[in-house]
């Protein structure tokens, strides 16, 4: 199965900037649009390159792919996948083992 030859990570976003206005009232777009209401709540995301390498090389290409700047991630509960792309070495493993946050000013 294409989930269980995933590596699993969790990923924290911390609020640290404001979101440019993209829509009159983004407050409530954000707690009444379904999709965000789906992404907004806690589950299980993975990364999603390189399904057919080992697990080792995977976990490398992954933390090289943060550094550069981009990951490709998937939602698990919602089937969402999305290719995020960041300032190189915005994130931060400070969070723990098998965690990373990446500050929303940064995507």
């Amino acid at each position: 199965s294409v989930l269980t030859n995933t590596l699993s990570c969790e990923v924290g976003i911390i609020t640290q900037r404001k979101m440019p206005r993209v829509v009159p009232d983004q407050r409530s777009t954000f707690d009444n649009d379904e999709l965000f209401r789906r992404l907004s709540r806690e589950c299980e995301v993975k990364y999603t390159g390189f399904r057919d390498r080992p697990l080792e090389e995977r976990q490398l290409r992954f933390q090289t792919e943060c550094r550069e700047g981009h990951a490709d991630i998937a939602f698990v509960a919602t089937g969402t996948n999305l290719q995020l792309n960041f300032e190189s070495n915005a994130w931060s493993d400070t969070h723990g083992a098998g965690k990373m946050s990446i500050p929303t000013g940064s995507l």
